[in-house]
């Protein structure tokens, strides 16, 4: 350039320049500027401003550092220079220089603004919130402000805030995904999870494939109860992150939720190689080693969780969840509690801590959880159950089996099947009906309660009872006008359905009337080949199961080691095994006939029950079997006993021929053992 430079003409050029966004050529003229009047404060400050946005914030700081004592009363040079000293991390400093800045000017938006982000960098919450609203009833359209008022607020978790900061930030540009994220963050907090998933949806609409989007989709997804698309989108993220440690746990919590623990474990294993000092992925490992059975793990786990943050309430409770299952009862109690002291509204601790005073016998006092539970979470299907089970357990059918219809909404514990046809609930007329009746959950319970269908035949219902297939040949001949089909059998037309479990409630029963047995009876044919089998009877003939399923959650408290059995069986009598299976450490001793592969239905083990002067049983379904059939049945019950055998009772309104035994205290089975040996050396003396 040669000449006299009109400095003031070039200047506002450059300003135009720069304001039109063509900023290589306002570079230019700031230069040309600064080459002939190096103490030019408008080129030091717009040529400094031009280096922070192009990145250069070393350069930048150099420039405002020149230009700083040159106009000491400019307002936008102190915000502009606030604003590189936080990009350049020195927030106090900065929150120093926009002070000045709205000190010399307090209409200036830009200089709130400024003052607000160093506030909240420096951790000052409602400074920086008291800055931005400053500057936003200046500017109401400063886009920044109402974001980082958006983030504040979450920090504050002043979630309906956020939700309201986000719209308004949404009228002005319907385009800013991250005020859908901030949106969608708070509608989850505030257990709106069908708004926060369309929130998602839209910022995966604007940004296809955005990390946040796709997480928050995934949570929303989890608290509406859809864990399988809930993990389709933490996978999709991880495609993209896979170092994402929020979403390899996240992911654990869908596969728990979807009942696959092992890969649960699996994926919180890989989140804890990325943050191995992370309480929350500790804690849920805790549940999933529980989960799995792994109890010794799972407390370790819970420990961990605890020992990395004290105040985690979600660990404590695990820890509390572990410590119940391994039967260490009062200590569970003690962590339930601390979980509540630091959490009082964890509905988990009071459900859980209801269910451990449960297996103390605390009923009242194990409802009154259940019901902190429920106040919290009125839908809560776990604490419903609690109080199912307190009331049961008391001996109060009538209002246990109407709690008990929460186990509709456990799906592990839910009807197998949905029907477009009426349920039936006992109100309406059934005469001429054709009756769908469901069977739910274990042989026992299908076995317990199908007495029910004799009732329903006197009301003038035509019956379709379905049965799990290995029950089938039991029940095919029960009756000719009950069609039995097998539990994944093709449901005829039918007018109505009803679950199994739902019959006594239908019908009123009470502890001190309930129908009799189902009227089942063994196949001739099957009962004439086993006594072929057996020969000769020479001595008493004692049927044994000591083993339950290994998938039953109490099944380490019902089964017994065989091993434990010797007092019994050293008396002189024809021991037979009355299960198929002989699963590790559940071996038959040599004392004890075992028949295997033979029992290859219910029908063959009641052709072999019947042989049996008498049935000796942990709580499985060979002792409904046994009861139904009216075989005299000697029933083991572990001191926390299903609650269809009540509390304190010899006796069960269930099955006349069945007697229980029961133990005194948690996991002691030699007394009750020692009991049966006695009343059988009593039985068949002489």
């Amino acid at each position: 350039m040669t000449g006299p430079l009109d400095i003031p003409a070039t200047l506002a050029r450059a300003l135009m320049l720069h304001q039109a966004g063509n900023i290589p050529e306002a570079a230019a003229l700031y230069d040309a500027i600064l080459a002939r009047d190096p103490r030019s404060f408008d080129a030091l400050h717009m040529r400094g401003v031009i280096a922070a946005q192009s990145g250069r914030l070393g350069e930048a700081l150099n420039l405002l550092e020149r230009a700083r004592p040159l106009a000491p009363g400019d307002a936008a040079f102190h915000s502009n220079f606030a604003f590189v000293l936080l990009q350049i991390g020195r927030p106090a400093e900065a929150a120093t220089v926009a002070e000045r800045a709205v000190a010399l000017d307090p209409r200036h938006a830009e200089g709130w603004f400024h003052l607000g982000l160093a506030r909240q960098a420096q951790g000052d919450a409602p400074g920086a919130l008291l800055a931005y609203d400053r500057a936003l009833a200046l500017r109401p359209a400063l886009t920044g402000a109402w974001l980082n008022r958006g983030s504040v607020l979450q920090s504050l978790r002043r979630w309906a805030e956020v939700v309201a900061t986000a719209d308004t930030a949404l009228g002005q540009d319907p385009g800013l995904v991250a005020a859908h994220l901030q949106r969608a963050g708070a509608l989850l907090e505030l257990t709106r999870p069908a708004e926060a998933l369309l929130a998602a949806e839209r910022v995966l609409g604007l940004e296809p494939g955005q990390l946040d989007g796709l997480f928050l989709r995934g949570n929303a997804l989890m608290n509406l109860r859809q864990p399988d698309a809930a993990l389709a989108a933490y996978d999709e993220a991880l495609r993209a992150a896979p170092a994402a440690f929020p979403l390899h746990l996240n992911r654990a919590f869908a596969l728990h939720a979807l009942h696959r623990p092992e890969e649960a474990l699996a994926s919180l294993d890989r989140a804890l190689a990325i943050a191995p000092d992370n309480a929350d992925a500790h804690s849920k490992r805790s549940d999933v080693l529980r989960d799995l059975r792994r109890l010794e793990e799972s407390l370790l786990a819970a420990d961990r969780a605890v020992a990395l943050q004290p105040d985690h309430a979600f660990a404590q409770g695990n820890r509390g969840n572990a410590l119940a299952l391994a039967n260490r009862l009062e200590d569970a109690i003690i962590a339930y509690d601390r979980a509540l002291a630091l959490k009082p509204d964890l509905a988990e601790a009071w459900c859980g801590r209801g269910a451990v005073l449960h297996a103390l016998h605390r009923m009242a006092d194990s409802r009154a959880s259940s019901e902190r539970a429920l106040a919290l979470q009125p839908d809560y299907p776990e604490a419903h159950m609690n109080i199912a089970m307190a009331w049961l357990l008391s001996g109060d059918l009538p209002r246990g089996f109407d709690a008990l219809r929460w186990r509709q909404r456990i799906p592990e514990q839910a009807a197998l099947r949905r029907f477009v046809q009426p349920a039936w609930d006992g109100s309406a007329p059934i005469e001429g009906q054709r009756l769908f009746v469901q069977w739910e959950q274990g042989f026992g319970d299908t076995l317990q309660f199908s007495r029910y269908v004799p009732l329903l035949q006197a009301r003038g219902a035509r019956v379709v009872l379905s049965v799990q297939d290995p029950l089938l040949p039991l029940y095919a001949a029960w009756a000719p006008e009950v069609e039995v089909i097998g539990g994944a059998a093709p449901v005829p037309p039918v007018d109505a359905h009803v679950p199994i479990m739902d019959l006594p409630l239908i019908f009123g029963s009470t502890a001190a009337a309930v129908p009799p047995p189902a009227p089942l009876r063994p196949d001739p044919a099957r009962l004439a080949a086993w006594a072929t089998r057996l020969g000769p009877a020479t001595r008493p003939r004692i049927g044994l199961a000591w083993a339950g399923a290994p998938s039953h959650r109490n099944d380490h408290n019902r089964s017994i080691a065989p091993g434990l059995l010797a007092p019994l069986l050293a008396q002189p009598f024809d021991w037979l095994h009355l299960q198929p299976e002989a699963r590790p450490g559940m071996e038959p001793p040599p004392t004890v006939r075992h028949f295997g592969p033979a029992l290859s239905d219910f029908a063959e083990t009641a052709a072999l029950v019947a042989q049996c002067d008498l049935v000796i049983a942990v709580d499985t379904s060979v002792a409904h079997l046994a009861g139904t059939l009216g075989v005299p049945t000697w029933l083991l019950l572990p001191w926390l006993n299903d609650w269809r055998w009540m509390q304190g009772r010899e006796d069960t309104p269930w099955y006349p021929s069945m007697r229980l035994f029961r133990q005194t205290t948690i996991g002691t089975w030699p007394p009750v053992l020692d009991a049966v040996a006695a009343a059988l050396a009593a039985r068949f003396a002489g």
